[in-house]
């Protein structure tokens, strides 16, 4: 009994070089989560990960000689398959240099919180995709760095985080790519705000008139649009929609080279809102205000055929002396 206890103690060897080995393959699969690796190894080596943790952390002192075998063996396929890694080197995942590339996982997943509140996404799937456009990190992988899996992420990741932060604040709407058909689509919430600023510059009286008009200018159904607008179950809306409103928002800002026709919606920076209701000779519009108002404005004779007829018909030296307009 006591030649087999010895010989049992003697096939039991120092625990501390299976927890250097261990740091080594964690290093290397840096990707990987922690407990992913111990699971990988203890199928390899054939123990249980949880033994492996206690041998990693130094709670067991000794290990079975072939187990370590095994470990060292397995260590050794890992390195070689990432053979520019050298544990002795200077660019091993325990340097200065290589911790200086990565930030904590923490500072990603807050910057993500407040980036799907800014672009006004509520699936961070989408988030997701648009990183990985941009860095080539897996969609999978961006979520196990929310999720706090992996403990790092490389620096790249949160640069890309703050571009698209920068893109927000300067208020530029960030589109998508449709995998079934390929079209461009936008956050619902982009959309929304849009048609929320069209109805407050275009002096609509109620949001279905808005929708009719935007309707008529896409040819489609005003339905899509209202409920586009108001179904919060809808994530993404098509990209002609916003293009659309920002094309009206535009033709709504009043220019004095601009010619306007009777029935046009203007939005003029010191009046406000109002609608072209009068054409006047001195190429002039009326335009009547949301509040009542009737103000006269200044608008381009060029290529206007209102202006055109008129001219043929009343000599320009008859009304000569008449007041200016505003």
């Amino acid at each position: 009994m006591a030649k087999l206890y010895a010989l049992k103690k003697e096939e039991r060897v120092e625990a501390d070089i299976a927890s250097k080995a261990i740091d080594d393959i964690i290093n290397v699969s840096r990707s990987m989560s922690t407990s992913r690796i111990y699971k990988l190894i203890a199928s390899k080596i054939g123990v249980h990960p949880v033994t492996l943790l206690r041998y990693h952390k130094g709670e067991l002192h000794t290990i079975p000689s072939k187990t370590l075998d095994n470990l060292l063996h397995f260590r050794a396929r890992v390195i070689k398959r990432h053979h520019n890694f050298d544990p002795s080197s200077n660019s091993g995942g325990n340097s200065r240099s290589s911790r200086r590339n990565r930030v904590p996982a923490k500072k990603v997943k807050a910057l993500m919180d407040k980036l799907m509140g800014a672009m006004g996404l509520t699936e961070r799937q989408l988030l997701y995709r648009v990183i990985s456009e941009r860095t080539g990190i897996h969609n999978t992988t961006l979520l196990r760095y929310y999720r706090g899996n992996l403990a790092s992420a490389p620096q790249s990741v949160l640069d890309c985080l703050k571009s698209l932060m920068n893109e927000c604040s300067n208020e530029k709407v960030l589109t998508f790519k449709r995998s079934d058909n390929g079209k461009d689509v936008i956050p619902r919430l982009s959309y929304k705000t849009k048609m929320d600023e069209l109805f407050q510059i275009g002096g609509y009286t109620n949001k279905a008139e808005m929708f009719r008009e935007v309707a008529r200018d896409l040819d489609i159904d005003a339905e899509k649009l209202r409920k586009a607008y108001y179904d919060k179950r809808i994530i993404l809306v098509p990209f002609i929609y916003l293009q659309s409103i920002e094309k009206k928002l535009d033709l709504m800002k009043y220019e004095p080279s601009k010619v306007f026709q009777l029935g046009d919606r203007v939005n003029h920076p010191l009046f406000g809102p109002g609608v072209v209701d009068e054409k006047k000779p001195h190429h002039s519009i009326g335009l009547r205000l949301k509040d009542g108002r009737h103000v006269l404005l200044r608008e381009a004779y060029r290529h206007d055929p209102y202006w055109e007829k008129y001219q043929t018909e009343r000599d320009p030296d008859e009304w000569a002396g008449d007041e200016d307009v505003v």
